[in-house]
């Protein structure tokens, strides 16, 4: 899939490479690898750091969005000197097409990678048609 492709069935980016919340807060654009099989597109994110609860995925309408948030750590004795104090959080949208089907969207998050399965919809898949005899 490519971001500037304008086929319906591609999920496909809305969001700049960083933009800023409505709390003043920098959120940073999350980058993803997507992939494509015969019947489903993948979209995977490496999020180092970032506990499972702390990542959300939504879709609304026609938007399939990403949030994610890293706490910042300090070990038990240490005090923070230098990088971020604060959360770093990221997010990224796209836009679904009708060839996706929202309902069966999957997502499952092993050592710091988040994958989706988006599969496609069954109407969109090819298919072979028996020949009847008349």
């Amino acid at each position: 899939m490519n971001e500037t492709n304008s086929q319906a069935a591609n999920p496909q980016a809305t969001e700049s490479p960083r933009t800023e919340s409505a709390r003043g807060r920098v959120v940073h654009v999350l980058r993803v690898d997507v992939a494509e099989s015969k019947d489903s597109f993948l979209v995977v994110a490496d999020l180092p750091g970032v506990a499972q609860e702390n990542v959300e995925v939504t879709v609304e309408k026609n938007v399939l969005t990403i949030s994610a948030r890293a706490d910042a750590r300090v070990p038990e004795g240490f005090a923070h000197r230098f990088g971020a104090e604060s959360p770093i959080e990221w997010r990224r949208s796209f836009t679904l097409g009708d060839a996706i089907d929202r309902e069966a969207i999957a997502a499952t998050m092993k050592n710091g990678i988040l994958r989706l399965t988006l599969p496609k919809a069954s109407r969109v898949l090819p298919r072979k048609i028996s020949v009847q005899a008349a």
